[in-house]
């Protein structure tokens, strides 16, 4: 079912396992257009979820129009503050952050930060290392804005699992 794939999913893209969650994603996506419409939730927690998948994958270029879309529905037919909404502001931030753009990264994810409740519903992950740990410094320590970008972690591969 759609439930199971969606749930599925959500634990291979948790355990770093990305290659298996994309085609869960994929495939769930695809189906729920069908069946449910552009615009239900379902739909949108799996374009939310492939494009997570895809930010992991650092396919950037395909993520941001999938999350762009998916926010302005979510935002539209659900509302700024429900789960799926903070999810897809979640990793339109996360996108920001691995594309440097740390301003726009930050608004987001604080603002993901700041419904916590809803994002502990929404079984988003921690939002400490999307944040990272501190300012962007220059050479003298001066503080000069944004957010540290941690370093981007690797799929393990499937024989480490066995």
């Amino acid at each position: 079912t759609l439930d199971t794939m969606k749930g599925l999913a959500r634990v291979y893209m948790v355990v770093g396992r990305d290659g298996e969650a994309e085609p869960l994603c994929a495939k769930g996506l695809q189906v729920s257009r069908r069946l449910l419409g552009e615009e239900h939730e379902v739909t949108l927690v799996f374009m939310s979820r492939l494009a997570g998948v895809y930010i992991a994958q650092g396919r950037y270029e395909e993520t941001s129009p999938l999350l762009m879309n998916a926010l302005e529905i979510s935002q539209r037919v659900l509302g700024d503050e429900h789960p799926v909404t903070l999810e897809c502001m979640y990793y339109l931030g996360t996108l920001y952050k691995a594309q440097s753009r740390y301003d726009e990264a930050e608004s987001l994810l604080v603002k993901s930060l700041e419904e916590g409740g809803a994002l502990r519903r929404a079984n988003i992950p921690p939002l400490g290392p999307a944040l990272g740990r501190g300012r962007v410094r220059d050479g003298g320590g001066n503080e000069v804005g944004g957010l540290v970008a941690p370093p981007r972690r690797t799929s393990p591969t499937r024989d480490q699992y066995e």
